[in-house]
């Protein structure tokens, strides 16, 4: 069996797992949930946080809680539960994005699992994989579990979930998934296992949703006789079997939706709950069939939990097979939008149904029956009716988790004991037998009384008990229990007064005498104490001066002369003084904030050319103007001259009509034409007005009285022509579209073409860069470093460079489609990324 990996809480490897049992469970029916006993004396070092995991396998997860089975104190036993990784993805929930109803899981099946375990926040512990499935998703969701819905988006293209760890993270797969109720049937006289088929599923699905009383939103689906869902009644009577399914707050449309899919669920309810031997292996999603040749009962119907023990002698796996119909709640809730009340949401093995709550049993609480179960079931099966109520108690089946009492001892207990012991039957030679007298009494004899030796005098009663002399068996396993083996051994970190040195047992004797001899340099040929040595140079071997000495230890490992060439035609560094060659007429400025900015420093232009009579001038340089041409004006034909007028005095005329409204005047009083073009203020004393007169086609009408509308006429209108009439529609009706022209633009509000936004688009992001997100980065000032005057540097040079700012689990953004691994080294992966190429690496 592989190794049995943990890490600690940051999830770096840790250890490996000796001694242990890991019973673990995951599916739609299941609480994707494990648990990990391992001997008190011998547990690991796990955190809580910290990761379980078999590499290449689904076995795995994380530790959420720590605890100890203290009920056996001889066989203590730390317990770390957690989260499958399925688990992992059932605790995040899928919302739709502001002002969407759903969220669309769709694309390709596995680039669809990387973006669900990104949108949920998993991306750090989760990835998928990076083949082709070839299986298209189109699937929506909303509010549910990212388990669900990556199970429901697969299950809708005959797909399955497949997850594995592959020393990094967990990759999620999508696979097609198998139907083995065909090919590969599971038969009851080669295993033992329990299976129902139900040939009356619910077939008339009552659904009701939001509102009250008469008011409720309400549908009716139903099945036929084949399981085909409508909402056309084809079983009726005892045939009809009807079931009222309680949507909570959910409007006409998402009852509509929801109800069909949950007949469709409901039309298989046949089960199979089986131990399956070596050799059979099946994934949540595929279908499985069941046979039994005495009753000829067949059911098929898909994977729905599977559980698993595994420990040092492999994995033993069971699988609830089409559970979920069954046990699938007929109530659940959709978001309210009202005010008021409270509302309960239907977690996992719950289920609501009006004002009652009920818990259902998971697959943890139905583990597999212990092989003596399983034997009575079989030795019972044709006995009375109290063998029935044995076997009835026998199928009651204990917690996954489960242990026994100190009745029993476990498998590594009872391994104990026998190792070195013989078998009960064994026998040994004669010449074996050590210390045998040199000869023996004859087979058949006896010994009188008398000739017996050493009798006691008295003998203790054959039920009787020792004195104070000996010890009893609980007294001696008390103080065996503090005693070490005979042959124990200890660390040096054991002995409290290990000395710091010890004798050198491989040195000569005169090393160790007090007094050692002494010699002169030249009689050891060494030079003398006053010598010196030559400074090395770059042509010249010698000694490192003090100053080449701290240089060097400024130099980090790996480095080489590396130097930053200038950008230019080839890639290089540059100054944030820089200027960067443009187009004509243009000189950059230098560049700000890693950005150049360029202005245009064209500053030679022509003169201007006048317009003629025909023509059109062009713009240019204003013509110098002539000596002593100091009050003329610059005319459009390019010249310089005089207006022609130069009175800039305005008179206003008197000739009649141009003249001003006379002074004075009174109320009520009117002007009257006094002569030609004069008028004078008197009263109006026409106060005998004539009847209107409308205008016609080709006459204009006169003023006057207003004409008196007819009876009946309250609600109409006077028109030019003097009639009382009803006017037309004039409901203004707005236009569909508008012109551009007809938009007023100012500074926050202005059009722009397809061209600018190509180039806005093509800018580089102002945003400062994030572990998920590219933008703007700066130079961490360790291995990689501004001068004063601006100018990059590294500090460490090629790969390792490189690998350093980029260390494992950070992302690198790039124009390139080359892995950065074939320049630097390094494990990296692609990632999907709007434009440009995301890459993450991985170690």
């Amino acid at each position: 069996m592989d190794d049995l990996t943990y890490t600690d809480a940051r999830w770096r490897d840790a250890g490996v797992v000796v001694a242990y049992e890991l019973a673990m469970e995951h599916g739609p029916a299941t609480r994707n949930s494990f648990a990990l006993a391992c001997p008190l004396s011998s547990r690991p070092a796990i955190e809580p946080r910290s990761l379980v995991y078999m590499e290449g396998t689904e076995f795995g997860g994380i530790v959420d809680e720590i605890g100890v089975e203290a009920k056996r104190p001889r066989r203590k036993r730390a317990v770390y539960r957690g989260r499958t990784w399925h688990g992992l993805l059932a605790g995040k929930i899928v919302c739709p994005d502001a002002g969407r109803t759903h969220y669309r899981i769709r694309g390709e099946a596995n680039a669809a699992l990387l973006a669900l375990v990104h949108r949920v926040g998993l991306g750090d512990l989760f990835t998928a994989s990076s083949a082709d499935s070839g299986i298209a998703l189109d699937h929506q969701v909303r509010f549910a579990d990212a388990y669900t819905a990556a199970l429901g988006a697969l299950r809708a293209s005959g797909a399955k979930l497949a997850v594995s760890w592959d020393g990094d993270r967990a990759v999620l797969s999508a696979a097609p998934a198998k139907d083995w109720s065909a090919a590969d049937e599971l038969d009851t006289d080669r295993l033992g296992f329990d299976m129902a088929k139900c040939y009356r599923p619910v077939n008339h699905l009552v659904c009701v949703g939001e509102g009250e009383l008469t008011d409720r939103a309400e549908v009716h689906f139903f099945a036929d006789a084949e399981g085909n869902v409508s909402q056309t009644q084809t079983l009726f009577g005892v045939d009809e079997r009807a079931a009222k399914y309680d949507y909570t707050n959910a409007d006409a449309e998402t009852l509509a939706e929801e109800g069909r899919k949950k007949l469709e669920e409901l039309q298989n309810e046949d089960t199979c709950d089986a131990d399956v031997a070596e050799g059979y292996s099946y994934d949540v999603g595929d279908v499985v069939g069941a046979y039994d040749a005495e009753t000829g009962i067949f059911v098929s119907a898909p994977v729905v939990g599977k559980a698993a023990t595994v420990d040092r002698h492999g994995a033993r796996e069971s699988y609830m097979i089409g559970e979920a119909a069954r046990t699938s709640s007929l109530s659940a809730t959709a978001e309210s939008s009202g005010g008021g009340g409270r509302t309960y949401v239907a977690g996992a093995n719950i289920t609501i149904a009006g004002s009652t709550i009920s818990a259902d049993v998971g697959l943890a609480d139905l583990a597999a029956v212990e092989d003596e179960a399983r034997e009575a079931r079989k030795d019972a099966s044709n006995a009375s009716a109290a063998a029935g109520r044995a076997q009835e108690a026998a199928d009651g089946k204990a917690a996954l988790e489960h242990v026994h009492d100190e009745r029993y001892y476990t498998e590594a207990e009872t391994d104990a004991m026998l190792a070195g012991k013989a078998s009960s039957a064994h026998k040994h030679p004669w010449g074996d037998v050590t210390g045998k007298p040199s000869s023996y009494p004859p087979g058949s004899h006896v010994h009188a009384w008398g000739d017996v030796t050493g009798r006691p005098s008295s003998y203790p009663p054959s039920d009787h008990s020792h004195d104070g002399r000996y010890y009893t068996e609980a007294e001696t396993d008390a103080m065996l229990a503090g005693k070490a083996d005979a042959g124990h051994g200890h660390t040096r970190a054991q002995i409290a007064d290990f000395p710091a040195s010890l004798p050198a047992s491989d040195v000569y004797a005169w090393a160790k005498a007090p007094s050692k001899p002494s010699y002169t340099a030249a009689e050891v040929g060494a030079a003398g104490s006053s010598h010196g040595h030559t400074t090395a140079t770059a042509k010249t071997a010698g000694f490192l001066a003090a100053a080449d000495k701290a240089k060097l230890d400024g130099v980090a490992e790996n480095a080489n002369a590396y130097v930053l060439p200038t950008a230019g035609a080839a890639l290089g560094g540059v100054k944030t003084t820089s200027t960067v060659t443009s187009a004509s007429g243009y000189t950059p400025t230098p560049i700000i904030g890693g950005v150049p900015y360029y202005k245009d420093t064209n500053t030679t232009y022509g003169i201007m050319t006048g317009a003629t009579a025909s023509a059109a001038g062009t713009a240019g340089l204003a013509p110098a103007p002539a000596k002593g041409a100091a009050t003329r004006y610059l005319r459009s034909d390019g010249s310089w001259q005089t207006p022609p007028d130069t009175n800039t005095v305005y008179t206003h005329p008197t000739a009649p009509g141009s003249r001003h409204i006379p002074a004075g005047g009174a109320s009520g009083q009117i002007l009257r034409w006094s002569a030609d073009g004069t008028a004078v203020w008197g009263a109006d004393s026409n106060t005998t007005y004539g009847p209107m007169a409308g205008a016609t086609g080709s006459a204009a009408g006169k003023a006057g009285l207003v004409p008196a509308p007819a009876a009946g006429g309250a609600t109409r209108y006077l028109n030019a022509a003097g009639e009382w009439t009803v006017p037309p529609d004039t409901k203004y009706s707005h236009p569909a579209t508008h012109p551009a022209a007809m938009i007023a633009q100012d500074a926050t509000h202005r059009f722009a073409t397809d061209a600018e936004k190509t180039a806005w688009s093509a800018k580089a992001p102002s945003d400062v860069a994030t572990a998920t997100k590219a933008g703007l980065v700066k130079p961490d000032g360790v291995t990689v470093k501004v001068a004063s005057d601006g100018t990059l540097s590294a500090e460490q040079g090629g790969a390792a460079s490189f690998l350093a700012a980029y260390p494992p689990q950070s992302l690198y953004w790039t124009e390139s489609p080359t892995s950065p691994q074939a320049k630097y080294g390094g494990v990296w992966e692609r990632r999907e990324w709007p434009h440009g190429y995301l890459w993450a690496r991985k170690s």
